[in-house]
C-alpha cells in the first residue's frame, strides 16, 4: 500500500511512497525528521525525512492487526494488537 502526505494549502502531494504489503492502519509523527507507519498485518516501519526506512524493517513477528498505537518518547512506542497483545518497541539507532 502507498502512503501520501499532502500540503492542504496548495493541494500538492509532498510524499508518495509504497510502504507496506497490506493496508496501512495509520502513522504517527515522532518529530520533524521521523515518522512511523503501521499496517493491518502487524508490520511497523520507522521512516526518516528522505522517505527511507531506517528501522523496524518488516518487523512483523506478531501478524495480528494493530488496533492502538502510543508514542512513549522519541525512541520508544507501544502497539496494541487485535489478539489482545501489546508490544513495546525500542529504536536503538
Amino acid at each position: 500500500m502507498t502512503f501520501r502526505i499532502w500540503n492542504i494549502q496548495n493541494e500538492q502531494c509532498l510524499i508518495s511512497h509504497k510502504a507496506h504489503k497490506n493496508g496501512i492502519n495509520g502513522f504517527e509523527i515522532i518529530d520533524e525528521r521521523r515518522f512511523i507507519s503501521y499496517a493491518h498485518n502487524g508490520e511497523v516501519k520507522l521512516w526518516n525525512e528522505d522517505k527511507e526506512q531506517i528501522s523496524f524493517s518488516n518487523f512483523d513477528f506478531d501478524k495480528s492487526k494493530i488496533t492502538s498505537f502510543k508514542i512513549l518518547n522519541s525512541d520508544e512506542f507501544v502497539t496494541g494488537h487485535e489478539n489482545g497483545m501489546f508490544t513495546i518497541w525500542t529504536n536503538n539507532t
